[in-house]
C-alpha cells in the first residue's frame, strides 16, 4: 500500500510538472488574433527619422484600461532598421518602453519601464517584461511610448489591422505633440501571469487520496 501511495503522488507531481505554471492575459490589445498586424504602415522611434533627418526622439500610442491590473509585459510589433541614413540594426540596449500618465498635452510622467530585448531584421512580435509593477486603473488612459537610446539606433513600429482608431503622439526636441485620432499602433499589455491553477489541483487530488487512506 505505501508503494502504491507513493506512486500515485509521484504521478501527480509529474503531471503538475507538466501544466504550464502561469498564463499572460491581454489586459489591452489593437492585435488581430494571432498577433496579426499591418506590415505596409509603421511609423519610427529614434533620435534620426528617415527620409528627412528630422530629431523623433519616441511616438507613443494612447489606450484605456479596461480593467485594474497589474502589468507583466507588453508586446509590440517591431522592426530594426538597415544601417541607412546612418541607421544600425538595433541592439539589445537600444529600445526604450514605458508606459505613462495621461496629461491634455499627451504622455506624462512614467510610471515604469520594461527590460530591454533585441529587435528583429524582419517585422514581428516582441515581448518586453516589466522592470517594475505598474497597476492600471480601469476606466483610466495611458501612453504606450517606443524610443531608441543611441544615435545609430531607431525601431518601425507597425500599424494595426483591425480598424483601431487612437490618439497618437510623437516627441520632439523634448516635447510631446498629439497628432490625432488616427489608425493606432499594434500592440498589446498583459497582465501579469497567474498561476495555472491545474497543477494545484492536481496535488491536491493525492494529498485528498493519502489522507483518506491513512484514515481508513
Amino acid at each position: 500500500m505505501k508503494n502504491r501511495l507513493h506512486l500515485i503522488i509521484l504521478a501527480a507531481m509529474l503531471g503538475a510538472s507538466l501544466v504550464p505554471a502561469a498564463h499572460a492575459t491581454p489586459i489591452y490589445s489593437t492585435l488581430g488574433p494571432g498577433n496579426t498586424f499591418d506590415t505596409n504602415g509603421f511609423v519610427h522611434s529614434g533620435p534620426v527619422s528617415p527620409p528627412t533627418g528630422s530629431s523623433i526622439g519616441a511616438y507613443a500610442d494612447e489606450f484605456t484600461s479596461p480593467v485594474t491590473a497589474t502589468v507583466g509585459s507588453v508586446s509590440l510589433a517591431l522592426l530594426a532598421p538597415p544601417g541607412s541614413i546612418p541607421l544600425a540594426a538595433i541592439g539589445p540596449d537600444d529600445v526604450i518602453i514605458a508606459i505613462h500618465t495621461n496629461t491634455l498635452t499627451g504622455p506624462g510622467g512614467i510610471l515604469g519601464t520594461f527590460t530591454t530585448q533585441t529587435v528583429p531584421s524582419q517585422p514581428g512580435i516582441v515581448t518586453f517584461s516589466s522592470s517594475t509593477g505598474i497597476l492600471l486603473v480601469a476606466g483610466t488612459d495611458y501612453w504606450l511610448s517606443v524610443g531608441s537610446s543611441t544615435v545609430a539606433g531607431g525601431t518601425d513600429w507597425f500599424l494595426n489591422n483591425q480598424g483601431i482608431d487612437n490618439f497618437i503622439a510623437s516627441r520632439e526636441s523634448g516635447q510631446w505633440t498629439i497628432h490625432g485620432d488616427s489608425t493606432a499602433l499594434a500592440f498589446s499589455v498583459n497582465a501579469v501571469p497567474e498561476p495555472g491553477s491545474a497543477a494545484f489541483s492536481t496535488m491536491a487530488l493525492a494529498a485528498a487520496y493519502l489522507w483518506r487512506k491513512r484514515s481508513v
